[in-house]
């Protein structure tokens, strides 16, 4: 964890930099699982997550609180965004 959040403070990305050979070896050497970009399905995305446990990294799908956020983005105006 320690690791994803340092490569969030120097790259803004906790999957670090790809491009910077420092980054990728301390990705490849703690072998992370690369955090996906959570994106909503009503831009096309696959609202992917990850799901963070002692020795369990692995990302799957956000979709068990689809009805309330269906909810908030059909009443914009009401809830002020």
């Amino acid at each position: 964890m320690i690791a994803y959040w340092l490569n969030f403070v120097n790259y803004l990305d906790p999957n670090g930099n790809s491009t910077n050979p420092a980054s990728a070896a301390i990705q490849q050497r703690l072998n992370l699982t690369t955090w996906p970009s959570y994106t909503t399905s009503t831009n096309g995305g696959n609202q992917n997550m990850l799901r963070l446990q002692a020795n369990n990294l692995t990302v799957f799908q956000d979709n068990y609180r689809q009805g309330p956020i269906f909810y908030i983005n059909s009443v914009p105006e009401a809830l002020n965004h």
